[in-house]
């Protein structure tokens, strides 16, 4: 794991121009820097200390962003377009912004543990950052972006993309698929409690009362 709080290497999340998570990579103030000067995404990468064109230079940069303790890119890819195999870049076979966290996690190498939380507290957290995604995605309303479209289609679509979810869980047999449905549920729940105006801290703080 790189010790982030010892330099300026954050965790980058890469999205397709559709919004879809495509992919974890590292990126430090020079990667972010070339990448604006170039239009096109470069990462760093670990294992040589060097700043590298993310998928060998194939790809358009539409937009970048510095979240505070990660970044955030929007790319086109062309050539061999998904990416994989390109410098520094784990690629994901994660979508939407319910993805946004893990890839962090996924990028720094985070696990249980991490920033001197246990595994509950980094539970929680994690919990916060999405909802805290979310709201930005109702606030913003960016174009392409998955969480935008449910927000435009408004409470009933959202409430019924919720039951879906629910459903798909209850028939997920193979545990792995457990794993996605359960990721799904909980961001399309994130999005139902943003809708609703009901804090995420609020079930939480309703759940520690049931201990």
């Amino acid at each position: 794991m790189i010790p982030l709080q010892e330099s300026d290497i954050k965790a980058l999340v890469i999205r397709s121009s559709h919004g879809d998570v495509v992919a974890a990579a590292l990126q430090n103030a020079k990667a972010f820097r070339k990448s604006l000067e170039n239009n096109e995404l470069w990462v760093y990468q670990a294992e040589g200390g060097r700043v590298l064109p993310y998928n060998n230079g194939s790809n358009e940069l539409r937009e970048l962003h510095d979240r505070g303790t990660w970044y955030e890119a929007v790319v086109s890819l062309s050539g061999s377009g998904s990416g994989e195999g390109a410098a520094g870049e784990k690629p994901l076979q994660a979508h939407g912004d319910h993805a946004a966290t893990a890839v962090v996690d996924s990028a720094t190498g985070a696990g249980p543990g991490v920033e001197t939380l246990d595994h509950g507290m980094q539970s929680e957290a994690t919990l916060e950052r999405l909802a805290n995604i979310i709201g930005a995605r109702r606030r913003d309303m960016p174009e392409g972006s998955y969480t935008s479209y449910l927000f435009r289609e408004g409470e009933d679509k959202i409430r019924k993309k919720t039951g879906e979810e629910a459903i798909e869980l209850i028939l997920a047999q193979k545990t792995e698929d457990i794993r996605n449905e359960a990721a799904d549920l909980i961001y399309h729940l994130l999005v139902l409690l943003e809708v609703c105006d009901i804090p995420v801290q609020g079930v939480m703080d309703v759940l520690r009362g049931r201990e």
